[in-house]
């Protein structure tokens, strides 16, 4: 029988490791990782592999990117509403102040009308998408 725990706990054991979601990164220093909740994804700067530094809290639903900008989508806490962000990505940097290199949160509206203020692709989409608890 204590055998039989044994194995069984190792094997568990084994099978979370192996399921645990690897991170990856989007536009070279940035990644969406999850901060309680697995549907709870936030937008970071990362500085190595054990440290990173927040740069759009959670409840990200989409993201798009290109060498330049990273463009989020996310949905505002309690209420059904969206807001948008853009991120400024040759000014960031390990100790950019994130007012610097964030834009946002902007209405849809706004969105538009400071892209183009940033010139910020045109053909730029949001192509990773997350479901959202809300």
């Amino acid at each position: 029988m204590r055998n039989v725990l044994s194995i069984f706990f190792t094997i568990a054991f084994l099978c979370l490791l192996g399921c645990k979601k690897k991170t990856s990164l989007i536009a070279g220093k940035y990644k969406v990782d999850y901060i309680d909740l697995p549907k709870e994804k936030a937008l970071y700067y990362v500085i190595d592999d054990n440290s990173s530094i927040g740069r759009i809290e959670s409840r990200i639903t989409d993201v798009g990117w290109d060498e330049k900008h990273v463009i989020v989508k996310r949905s505002i806490d309690g209420l059904n509403k969206i807001c948008y962000y853009i991120v400024d990505i040759p000014k960031d940097h390990i100790n950019a102040d994130p007012c610097e290199v964030v834009t946002g949160p902007m209405s849809k509206e706004e969105f538009i009308k400071t892209r183009s203020m940033m010139n910020v692709a045109t053909n730029l989409k949001f192509t990773l998408h997350y479901n959202s608890m809300f």
